[in-house]
């Protein structure tokens, strides 16, 4: 299964807390990095002896989505203990999920990006993350991201990346290729497996339509071409999402093949 994870709502009204229960934690940077659209702007911290480390992200409106990206975490020594989601005092869910899990080559430093699918959609207003603690040292997150999964399928042979440097792209602090000589991104074409009209138009509910409708070309999504493979791409479209018709099904339904076209940001 492949999946794509658009409509991320977190912005600058989330307000995010760094605690533990036991030791101490140094906020190197902001805890609002979190929520920054760049991954090179990351959340950076010092720790000493923790017993665990939870992240408190409390939300200026409450919001219905079915999942939660946690990009870049580069300290192995932190186990994810449980995700809560509240609605006010109320508890939406406590999980544990299976993430969909990648590691890429950024800056000169293997990373770890989870994507924990929510088997349903939640409406919260708050986040709570809990990770224990097994070795001390410090580290960073890149991004926390909170969007709509969207199931989609992609052959092998429908993906095709075109490595670029970002010496020849200056997209400053709004959108994410830095001029940094030795550095390089992905743009990829991805086209999908045939689909049902449905998934394809379903104009309100969650289909290919609904994709373009609210990422267009400037809003941050993330594709996961399949969910046992270490590949991923965050990043923009750079142009909308195509449909093309490849068949006829019972003499009414037409079968779909969309084309994806995502630029990724660093």
């Amino acid at each position: 299964m492949g999946y794509i994870i658009y409509n991320n709502k977190l912005d600058s009204t989330v307000t995010t807390v760094a605690t533990v229960s036991s030791g101490s934690i140094t906020d190197d940077t902001s805890t609002d990095k979190l929520t920054t659209r760049a991954l090179a702007d990351k959340y950076e911290y010092s720790k000493t002896g923790l017993g665990s480390l939870t992240l408190t992200m409390t939300l200026g409106a409450t919001i219905t989505k079915n999942s939660l990206s946690i990009m870049g975490r580069n300290n192995t020594g932190l186990t994810l203990q449980s995700i809560t989601l509240y609605n006010g005092a109320s508890n939406q869910g406590l999980t544990t999920p299976d993430p969909i899990t990648k590691s890429r080559f950024v800056d000169g430093v293997y990373i770890s990006d989870e994507h924990y699918i929510f088997g349903s959609y939640y409406t919260f207003n708050k986040i709570v993350i809990l990770y224990s603690d097994v070795d001390g040292s410090d580290g960073f997150f890149q991004k926390i991201l909170c969007g709509t999964a969207y199931d989609i399928n992609f052959s092998p042979n429908g993906l095709n990346y075109a490595p670029a440097d970002t010496s020849k792209k200056d997209y400053s602090n709004g959108r994410q290729a830095y001029v940094n000589s030795g550095i390089t991104y992905n743009n990829l074409k991805a086209i999908s497996t045939p689909m049902k009209h449905q998934q394809a138009w379903n104009s309100g509910g969650v289909s290919v339509n609904d994709i373009n409708l609210n990422s267009r070309t400037d809003q941050p999504l993330i594709l996961i071409p399949s969910d046992s493979s270490n590949i991923s791409v965050y990043g923009t479209q750079k142009n909308l999402a195509t449909l093309t018709p490849v068949a006829k099904k019972d003499g009414s339904d037409w079968y779909w093949k969309a084309t994806f076209n995502i630029e990724e940001e660093l």
